[in-house]
């Protein structure tokens, strides 16, 4: 859970969240129905840097991958707040058409996904 720093107040703030269809928003709020919790005051919003900048103005709190968010936390605009002692994870894939042409900047995406999770990224 991401948050402005020194903000206590969580419960009585707005949950600025990204579009149902994003698999974090899912996997949050099946979180949160397993706690029998419920979000009263949401702002939804399409963009991460959108949902960042509401957090940094102090309107609500939000839920985002730890990637997104790396270099608020570590310059300390925002701070992470612990969700759960079993974080949940997220399994990404790569795909490309194996009988075309990969263009250079397909090779330098695969170069990068390759050197980013090991040689496991074939």
């Amino acid at each position: 859970m991401l948050i402005l720093p020194g903000q206590s107040s969580i419960f009585r703030s707005s949950f600025i969240i990204n579009e149902p269809q994003c698999i974090f928003r899912q996997i949050f709020e099946s979180s949160l129905r397993e706690r029998k919790i419920t979000l009263e005051n949401t702002i939804e919003l399409w963009s991460i840097e959108s949902i960042k900048r509401c957090v940094a103005s102090n309107l609500g709190v939000s839920f985002l991958p730890y990637f997104s968010v790396m270099r608020e936390l570590e310059s300390g605009e925002l701070n992470a707040l612990p969700f759960s002692s079993n974080p949940p994870t997220i399994t990404a894939l790569c795909a490309y058409h194996a009988d075309r042409t990969v263009s250079p900047a397909m090779k330098i995406f695969i170069d990068c996904m390759r050197e980013c999770l090991g040689e496991s990224a074939t």
